[in-house]
């Protein structure tokens, strides 16, 4: 189970992501919404989030989250089937962040941008970050 600390920050990032390109759509709006639903978040939890964007620290999630918390964030980048200059660098940032090697971020960032079209879920984006 996430911490509410490490709950907040990757909200936070997320909304981050999606508004990143100055645009936060409908289908980045509802898979926030669902993330927050599944990480158990209260509706004033989810508001302090919104209002304190920059306020809230990056906690890194633990070693068996980091995969599902970087396919979270890149699903968010390619929401609108575009990933512009500022959503790739953001996901860099956040996959270093949480611990990937350089390696490592810029293969899935460069997958998913080649893929933007198509619906990558959890278990094959576990793969292709596994693969040499």
């Amino acid at each position: 189970m996430l911490g509410l600390d490490e709950k907040s920050s990757q909200v936070a990032n997320l909304i981050k992501m999606a508004s990143s390109d100055g645009n936060v759509n409908y289908f980045e709006d509802m898979f926030i919404k669902l993330i927050v639903a599944k990480l158990g978040i209260t509706p004033q939890e989810f508001k302090y989030v919104i209002d304190n964007l920059d306020k809230i620290p990056f906690t890194a999630p633990k070693e068996e989250n980091k995969v599902f918390y970087f396919w979270q964030t890149l699903q968010v980048m390619k929401m609108d089937m575009v990933a512009d200059e500022e959503e790739i660098k953001l996901c860099k940032e956040i996959g270093l962040r949480i611990g990937f090697s350089n390696a490592q971020v810029e293969k899935m960032v460069t997958y998913m941008k080649g893929h933007l079209r198509s619906v990558i879920e959890l278990n094959h984006f576990k793969e292709v970050m596994e693969q040499d």
